[in-house]
């Protein structure tokens, strides 16, 4: 008997066809999907346009993330905490060169580096 694929003597069955060992090790490696019938598709609704959500809140502190985005920075290098009185930013890790980028996104928002404690961080005054 011959591969069905390849021409080559079979040495197994499978699906009905016979295979060589090349082509059967081929067809084992493929992803196989139950045969079934397609799903109908749901007709979508009519959606509205409108500005696009963002995805912090629009406090201060969603604020200065999507400044910080827009810098193309990870804010999850980052520690939020917000008080009744200030915002503190303080670095997870050290931040090398990326520091002068969350410094002027700081800055910006009147904030100011605070090294005198530790940890040391970033104070934004409401």
């Amino acid at each position: 008997m011959k591969c069905a694929l390849c021409g080559k003597p079979a040495e197994y069955v499978f699906g009905g066809f016979s295979l060589c060992e090349s082509c059967m090790i081929q067809m084992r490696t493929l992803p196989i999907e139950p045969i079934g019938e397609p799903e109908p598709k749901k007709p979508e609704a009519p959606r509205k346009v409108e500005s696009a959500p963002s995805r912090y809140p629009t406090n201060l502190v969603g604020e200065i993330k999507i400044a910080l985005d827009k810098e193309k920075f990870d804010v999850n290098r980052l520690k939020f905490e917000e008080t009744e009185k200030t915002v503190i930013v303080t670095p997870r890790a050290w931040l090398q060169d990326d520091w002068a980028i969350v410094n002027q996104v700081v800055k910006d928002f009147k904030g100011q580096w605070i090294r005198d404690v530790k940890p040391s961080r970033w104070e934004i005054k409401k």
